[in-house]
């Protein structure tokens, strides 16, 4: 079937059935095996799926990868499981004995998509690119992931490209290039949502926040000083205790690396004219019920909870 998916792609951008085949026969089909696809599978294929030309189910998506870069491969795949994706992998789909570039080929005829994990190693190794290579012969949509600063091939540079920054934010990214535009987050990771905060200075004072996170990384929000301790009697005998009620805009980014569970709130408080800018980390995992604790990095404790 994906094989007929393959030939409905090619199809669309103008190869000739002729030249269709010839691809096929690139890639490991026989001429015979490509004949029978079109005169038998193909018709049936077409029948099943309405005239669509999609295999009904979850995306199915190659991971091209080298083995030096496995670990990061093997963490990606549960990701887009965890969405239920399916995934070719080769440590999974691959056993002893069998023909690496044969299983490789079937591999690249069964994927909708190729996932290609691309650094310094990737670039050196052969296997990955004969892998995009075959992908973009097969007219498969390629989506590339950049795991360091090496540079695309030529052929992909036209591509949009993921990188590690995409896992700060539940690889959104990602996630919509496989699943399609119209993917959203779940509501519990990666915290989008209002979250009430306090910052506590001992017996100087603090501050209470309301924040928005926002799918995007950014945070709004406002704040107010705590009519607390020390900082409460400098404003009143300084004459500026308006400040005590003074509303504090606050802006700023938030990331989550989920390897770690590091919620980091990098936000900036600014106050009659003075911007202060804190770091806040906060071990979550998103499951959490009332207040849970941080620090800025500077030290001072955070306490967060999700209003709604």
């Amino acid at each position: 079937m994906g094989a007929c998916q393959s030939i409905l792609s090619m199809r669309s951008h103008g190869l000739s059935d002729k030249e269709i085949s010839g691809r096929l026969e690139e890639v490991g089909f026989s001429p015979q095996i490509a004949g029978d696809i079109f005169q038998g599978f193909l018709p049936d294929f077409l029948r099943k799926t309405g005239g669509q030309g999609r295999i009904p189910g979850p995306p199915r998506v190659f991971i091209s990868h080298s083995h030096h870069d496995r670990e990061a491969a093997s963490y990606l795949e549960k990701v887009l499981e965890q969405q239920e994706v399916r995934t070719y992998f080769d440590q999974h789909q691959i056993v002893a004995g069998q023909d690496l570039k044969d299983r490789l080929g079937s591999g690249l005829i069964w994927c909708e998509k190729l996932l290609l994990l691309w650094s310094r190693r990737s670039r050196k190794s052969d296997f990955v690119q004969w892998e995009w290579q075959r992908a973009r012969f097969l007219m498969k949509e390629i989506v590339p992931y950049v795991l360091d600063r090496t540079q695309l091939p030529s052929q992909l540079e036209e591509l949009v490209y993921i990188d590690l920054s995409d896992q700060k934010h539940g690889h959104a990214e990602l996630l919509r290039a496989i699943l399609g535009r119209k993917w959203k987050p779940d509501t519990a990771t990666p915290f989008p949502g209002l979250w009430r905060a306090e910052l506590s200075l001992g017996g100087v004072g603090g501050a209470e926040y309301q924040l928005e996170l926002r799918a995007n990384g950014q945070i709004l929000g406002a704040g107010r000083i705590k009519d607390l301790g020390l900082m409460g009697e400098l404003a009143k005998n300084f004459g500026v205790s308006q400040i005590l009620t003074m509303e504090i805009p606050i802006t700023g980014t938030w990331s989550f690396d989920d390897r770690e569970h590091m919620l980091e709130l990098d936000i900036t408080a600014t106050l009659m004219g003075q911007a202060n800018r804190d770091v806040v980390r906060v071990r979550a995992t998103g499951n959490e019920r009332g207040w849970f604790k941080g620090q800025t990095l500077g030290g001072l404790p955070w306490r967060l909870r999700r209003e709604r």
